[in-house]
């Protein structure tokens, strides 16, 4: 168990303060119809594209040159968008400055959001998941709001609403060290990083399959001339749909495999949106309302997905959170793009061409899914798998399978054994040449009770790696490896490399002596 946080009135008041500027924040990207992923306006997927282009090179940064720091992040964020309120006065702004206008915008918003992320990352889950759900629910009612009481002030609301997300911000990214030190939590997390990123990469598929033909949806009704993204109707079942989900996450608290199911869900329930649209071809406003609503909702569910890994592997929210933003950006971008090429080549005009194209684009992915990956989503979704902490696990919850030793001395392959599945994971076949190897870390590892985690550092540093390096390959830090390793070696009653190996050796003698 991690230690007990101690709610002071500064953290409390910084945990309003993060979910009101979040939810300011998405609310002025509704308010400013000038830019995002739902304007109309030209250049606009030039925006799309370079925002999520971006989001990937911060992602990328972060995994191989530890872009950590927050602050030239904020910075560049202002200044992109500082050219985007500057634009927004102009009434006659030329081709060029619009262009400008546009991919300042696009990677100033995610810049931005990214900053937000890292604030909740410094949370706890059982914190920062309903944080983000409320923070929805006010981004949603922004509009209607507006609307209602300022129908003329639209722009006037999108600067005071940006302004103020930013001011929080800020307060928050000072105050930040501050919080993820009360926040830390000494628990091991509860999944492999062979199975975090088998889910992260299943995630972000289904990211794409979502958000590609939403992108496709929404450009197609663009150009047709039907606007209902900052629409009452869309924020109302924004509003309500986020509602539900809060609920369900602060009663139920559901684990990482429940919330796993989201997506696959997600994907039925648009499904369900298309087939709505092609039958009441006349209804594309409510179809559309639904779907941008749906839309909104899943980004919420998949940020809620990352933030928690984030947090519980001490990884960098630009990592994990930028390859999603990321996708989901390029994907509505791509979305976008190809309603816009067949548009201009007439091939789809109607209503209920436009959701059979979009229903086709759902199909085309989840069978590329199923070809691709259904054993992979198995072992994610359906198979219990070890505990890192706390020994082996019971029977015919994790399938593992053992190489048997034949009387001649030859090896019959059963299966592969946790240490081959290990040199697959972190690229270190070459690290452990033979059968008899494998097989005497696998013993070791039974005889001594050594954890998944402990196994893993101990198999990579018996064939010559750096506590560096392993770190690096299981995205953990140095010392976190360190600490396994102690724990390792105190079990095992050895105090260096070298008398590790000699262990090792036993193993392989005892082995032998087995055949």
């Amino acid at each position: 168990m991690g230690k007990q946080v101690v709610f002071t009135s500064k953290t409390t008041a910084l945990m309003f303060l993060a979910v009101a500027g979040f939810g300011l924040l998405q609310g002025s990207r509704l308010l400013d119809q000038g830019s995002g992923p739902y304007s109309s306006q030209p250049f606009v997927i030039a925006g799309i594209v370079a925002g999520g282009a971006c989001c990937i090179l911060v992602a990328l940064l972060s995994y191989f040159a530890n872009l950590n720091d927050v602050r030239p992040v904020f910075a560049a964020s202002l200044v992109l968008m500082a050219v985007r309120v500057a634009v927004s006065f102009l009434s006659d702004a030329s081709l060029a400055l619009t262009l400008v206008s546009q991919v300042s915008a696009g990677i100033g918003w995610m810049l931005i959001l990214l900053c937000w992320m890292q604030v909740f990352v410094s949370y706890r889950p059982v914190y920062a998941v309903p944080m983000i759900a409320v923070g929805y629910i006010l981004d949603l009612a922004i509009v209607p709001l507006v609307n209602a009481f300022f129908p003329e002030g639209r722009h006037a609301a999108f600067l005071i609403a940006l302004g103020i997300s930013v001011v929080a911000l800020g307060v928050c990214l000072a105050c930040n060290r501050s919080i993820a030190d009360d926040m830390l939590d000494d628990a091991p997390p509860h999944a492999s990083m062979r199975e975090l990123a088998v889910r992260a990469g299943l995630i972000l598929y289904a990211i794409f399959i979502v958000a590609a033909p939403c992108g496709f949806i929404i450009q197609s009704d663009i150009l047709g001339g039907l606007q209902y993204v900052q629409a009452d109707l869309t924020a109302f079942m924004g509003i309500a749909v986020s509602f539900v989900l809060l609920v369900l996450l602060v009663v139920f608290r559901p684990q990482k495999r429940t919330i796993d199911l989201a997506y696959p869900i997600s994907i039925i329930c648009l499904i369900f949106v298309l087939l709505y649209r092609v039958f009441a071809a006349g209804d594309g406003y409510v179809s559309g309302s639904m779907m941008a609503a749906f839309l909104m909702t899943f980004f919420g569910v998949f940020w809620i997905t990352f933030v928690r890994e984030a947090h519980e592997r001490r990884l960098p929210a630009f990592f994990l959170l930028g390859l999603a933003v990321g996708t989901a950006q390029l994907s509505l971008a791509a979305g976008r793009i190809t309603a816009l090429a067949l548009h201009n080549l007439a091939a789809v005009q109607s209503e209920q061409a436009v959701a059979i194209c979009a229903l086709a684009f759902l199909a085309i992915g989840i069978c590329a899914a199923v070809t691709w990956g259904v054993h992979r989503l198995e072992r994610v979704v359906l198979v219990p798998t070890e505990r890192l902490e706390g020994g082996v696990p019971a029977a015919g919850e994790y399938p593992v399978a053992r190489e048997s030793i034949r009387a001649d001395g030859g090896v019959e392959q059963v299966g592969r054994s946790e240490a081959e599945q290990l040199a697959d994971t972190l690229g270190a076949s070459g690290a452990l040449p033979t059968v008899v190897s494998i097989a005497a870390l696998d013993l070791l590892k039974e005889t001594y009770g050594l954890s998944r985690r402990e196994f893993e550092v101990v198999a990579e540093f018996s064939t010559g790696r750096s506590a560096r390096y392993i770190a690096d390959a299981l995205m953990l830090s140095e010392h976190t490896i360190k600490s396994h390793l102690r724990r390792a070696y105190a079990k095992m009653d050895v105090h260096s490399r070298q008398e590790l190996l000699s262990l090792v050796d036993q193993m392989e003698a005892r082995i032998h002596a087995r055949g």
